[in-house]
């Protein structure tokens, strides 16, 4: 509930900001003092200008993020040493990830013989198992990554047309 003495409204400055001609902080500033809201008056031009400035810098925005790069991938393959399975899924991988994220995945195979601290800190119960860390959402993936579709689905990526 507010208290009544929080209820009054004027031009009082709030604690820690400095009382302005206008009575609405903020706007002196934006207006370089003496704001006005009518047509025709110098506060109305000025606040113009910081919406022309607002716009520009939308414009830089929208120009930088056409720009920007698709996401980077960072897979981990956890296998079990050089099982048939894990070779075939290792070898499906990289032929799915260079068709389709040809430099923008990072992979690191994870053998649980040689480091099954990193398997049991990702709760790894089954091999081989991908894991997509990035771009988010976490994904695994388990076998031999043979099943394109699947795959190509848990990575959120779209199939080339032939």
């Amino acid at each position: 509930m507010i208290s009544a003495r929080h209820r009054r409204s004027g031009s009082r400055a709030l604690p820690g900001l400095p009382k302005t001609p206008t009575g609405i902080q903020g706007l002196d500033t934006l207006t370089g003092g003496g704001a006005s809201l009518r047509p025709g008056r110098p506060g109305l031009q000025a606040a113009g200008e910081v919406m022309a400035a607002v716009d520009n810098s939308f414009a830089a925005f929208e120009k930088a993020s056409a720009r920007s790069k698709p996401p980077k991938y960072v897979l981990q393959l956890f296998v079990a040493g050089a099982t048939p399975m894990s070779v075939r899924a290792l070898a499906n991988l990289r032929e799915i990830c260079e068709e389709h994220l040809h430099g923008r995945y990072q992979l690191d195979v994870v053998d649980v013989y040689e480091e099954p601290g990193l398997a049991k800190a990702d709760h790894i119960i089954a091999i081989p198992t991908l894991l997509k860390r990035l771009p988010a959402p976490l994904c695994r993936l388990v076998g031999d990554l043979s099943d394109r579709r699947r795959v190509l689905a848990g990575l959120r990526l779209v199939p080339k047309r032939p």
